[in-house]
């Protein structure tokens, strides 16, 4: 799954746990501080666009549905 997010006018995407960004040193910073998640959190990617949307007054661009998993409680 993904999520992007336009933040201080740079366009950055969220995969497998790492923010990437044409700015190396926007996702220098992004990547310093992704929010430590709980193993509740079905949804990593909405939390961590949340957390970049939150602190540096970014836009979630785009996120990829995580689908449920039967049975689980989340």
């Amino acid at each position: 799954m993904s999520a992007k997010v336009k933040v201080l006018d740079t366009l950055a995407t969220y995969t497998d746990g790492a923010w990437s960004c044409e700015n190396k040193e926007i996702e220098k910073l992004l990547n310093l501080f992704i929010p430590d998640f709980s193993g509740a959190d079905p949804n990593t990617d909405q939390t961590a666009a949340q957390y970049v949307a939150d602190t540096y007054a970014g836009e979630i661009i785009s996120v990829e549905e995580m689908p449920a998993i039967d049975g689980v409680i989340y």
